[in-house]
């Protein structure tokens, strides 16, 4: 309603489905369309799309990363402050399923990487403790790096609609620069 314009970028292995910014109301209904025509699919190279993101916004702006930050870190820091440091406003929401943050599995369970398609039967009980560890290591790693340069960083839990994560973000952030 305050005719900001929205764009959207699908990103793999390269930078997939683009859609240029615009202002119209029915332009988020494009957006929506495409977010739901075209699922996750494939292995991602987060640091390159956002690189080449970089070259097609034109002007200072709001980019909002939805990822499950699965690759290599700090390959996908530097390419986020890259982004930051053309001067545009970046917030990084951290997608995580309840069940890798509480790794609550019980018995023996086979788990399958959605990019390759390998699988892995493992016993929970064996690897929570070294999991949750490392897990909670890389939360807090995104987020104390990112913060230095001044990108916001939000866990979403993937269950919650996207829509009322980032409502409930920017009413948060715009209280606080009252």
């Amino acid at each position: 309603k305050q005719q900001d314009a929205v764009g959207l970028a699908l990103l793999g292995a390269k930078p997939g489905l683009l859609i240029p910014p615009r202002c119209r109301g029915s332009h988020l209904n494009q957006i929506m369309r495409a977010m739901i025509q075209h699922p996750p699919t494939g292995t991602t190279d987060l640091a390159g799309s956002l690189r080449s993101i970089l070259g097609l916004l034109k002007r200072r702006s709001l980019v909002v990363l939805v990822s499950d930050l699965i690759d290599d870190p700090e390959s996908t820091l530097r390419a986020i402050r890259l982004i930051r440091s053309h001067r545009h406003d970046v917030i990084v929401f951290h997608v995580q399923d309840p069940a890798e943050m509480d790794f609550t599995f019980e018995g023996a369970t086979l788990f399958r990487d959605l990019e390759t398609g390998e699988q892995m039967e493992v016993d929970p009980a064996t690897v929570r403790a070294d999991y949750l560890e490392r897990a909670g290591e890389l939360q807090t790693m995104y987020r104390k790096k990112l913060r230095e340069f001044g990108i916001d960083y939000e866990t979403l839990d993937l269950h919650r609609p996207y829509e009322d994560a980032l409502w409930t973000y920017l009413q948060k952030r715009a209280s606080l620069k009252i």
